[in-house]
C-alpha cells in the first residue's frame, strides 16, 4: 500500500496501541480489519478489554501486553493510578495527581519502544497517549532505525515534533481532539476496512491516508502553529478550547499511496 519510511519490513496490517485505557481506539482499530498490539499499564483496564475482546484475542488479532512504557526492557516500576481520573494515570506520580486527586500505586513490568518491535515487528501505524512518557517514545523512536509509515503522539512540547523529524519524519498534521465529535471516518476507506463509529474526545481518530490529505504540513509550520495555538491558550483557553496530538509521516509515503 505504501513505501515504508525506512528499509525495516512494515506490517501493513498492524497497529500500536500504546496507551489502550478503555479500548476505544483499539476495537475502531479492529473493526476496520487490523490485528492490534495494545500496550496498557493498568492491570484492570488489560483484564476488562482482554475480556470484551476474547475472541480477537484467541484468535492473535489482539494482544494487550500489561505494561510500563520506559527507558528499559524487563525491569518493575511503579506505576500510580488515579482512581477518579484514570486516563490521567502515569509512572510519573506528579502527572497522574495534577488534578488535585491522590494516586494508588502498583508495581509492573517496564516495556521499550525496540522491545516492542522485536516481539511484534514494526507496524503500520502508532497512536501513542501514554501520560507523561510520549516524548520518551519520540525519543527512541528517533534512535530506532525500525519506523512505521504513521505516527501519531499527544502534542506535548516542541521537542516532540524536533524527535519525530529526527525519526526522519517531514510531514505533519494537528489534529484537535475536543473536535473529534464532528469527525465522521470515511467512506470509502483509505485505511483498512470501513467502521462506522462516532469519535470523542477519548479517541485519536481517523489516522494516516484517512487523514485530509491537503492538511499535511512541513516541521517548521507544525512548530509555528503549535506554538501559536499554546499561546493563545494560555491567554484565553475558551478561546483555544481542546487538547491536540501530532500526526506524523513521510512525503514518500503519502506520494507512494
Amino acid at each position: 500500500m505504501t513505501t515504508p519510511a525506512t528499509n525495516a519490513t512494515i506490517r501493513n496490517d498492524l497497529i500500536f496501541d500504546l496507551g489502550m485505557h478503555w479500548g476505544l481506539d483499539t476495537d475502531f482499530y479492529l473493526r476496520k480489519g487490523f490485528s492490534v498490539v495494545a500496550l496498557e499499564a493498568n492491570p484492570e483496564m488489560c483484564a476488562k478489554i482482554g475480556g470484551r475482546f476474547a475472541s480477537e484475542h484467541a484468535d492473535g488479532r489482539l494482544v494487550i501486553e500489561n505494561r510500563a512504557f520506559w527507558s528499559t526492557e524487563g525491569d518493575e516500576i511503579a506505576f500510580h493510578v488515579n482512581p477518579v481520573k484514570d486516563d490521567w494515570s502515569s509512572v510519573k506520580r506528579g502527572w497522574a495527581e495534577k488534578g488535585g486527586h491522590d494516586s494508588q500505586e502498583i508495581r509492573v513490568q517496564t516495556t521499550t519502544l525496540a522491545g516492542l518491535f522485536d516481539r511484534h515487528g514494526v507496524p503500520r501505524y502508532i497512536k501513542c497517549d501514554m501520560e507523561g512518557v510520549d516524548d520518551l517514545f519520540t525519543e527512541q523512536l528517533a534512535t530506532d532505525p525500525r519506523r512505521p509509515a504513521f505516527v501519531s503522539v499527544e502534542a506535548m512540547s516542541v521537542e516532540t515534533v524536533c524527535y519525530l523529524r529526527a525519526a526522519g519524519y517531514d510531514r505533519f498534521q494537528i489534529v484537535n481532539q475536543a473536535l473529534h465529535n464532528m469527525v465522521r471516518p470515511l467512506n470509502p476507506p483509505r485505511e483498512g476496512q470501513f467502521a462506522e463509529v462516532k469519535f470523542n474526545g477519548h479517541m485519536s481518530g481517523p489516522f494516516g491516508l484517512e487523514l485530509p490529505a491537503e492538511k499535511w504540513i512541513d516541521a517548521e509550520e507544525c512548530l509555528e502553529r503549535f506554538q501559536l495555538f499554546r499561546r493563545l491558550q494560555l491567554k484565553d483557553g475558551m478561546l483555544c478550547h481542546g487538547w491536540i496530538d501530532f500526526h506524523a509521516t513521510t512525503q514518500r509515503v503519502l506520494e507512494a499511496a
